[in-house]
């Protein structure tokens, strides 16, 4: 995937996760040959009890937002401080995107 493409759907995530009061994106990166082509780390202002929430919001924003246009699925894992969300899509030319957004809970 091009880096105009990859910093298309970065640029999408940070203005939809901008929309979110109660998350603050803290940084994001490119990550050329690893797991996940994008991390987009967060900090969330609301506490652990609100986890299932926030990844209703982050399941929303890639299914119906960012990942327009592709075959797409995602997955949730817990960590200690918080949660990751781990996506991948499959764009119309049979090229894969792969990504996690890390959520730090306060």
């Amino acid at each position: 995937m091009a880096t105009r493409e990859l910093d298309a759907v970065i640029g999408d995530w940070v203005e939809c996760l901008g929309d979110l009061e109660y998350l603050r994106v803290v940084k994001t990166s490119q990550n050329y040959g690893t797991d996940h082509l994008i991390t987009i780390r967060c900090k969330s202002k609301l506490p652990e009890g609100y986890a299932s929430g926030i990844q209703a919001d982050l399941a929303r924003i890639w299914t119906r937002e960012v990942s327009i246009g592709m075959e797409c699925g995602h997955t949730f894992h817990k960590t200690p401080t918080g949660f990751e969300m781990h996506f991948i899509g499959l764009n119309q030319l049979n090229v894969a995107l792969s990504g996690q957004i890390v959520v730090e809970m306060t």
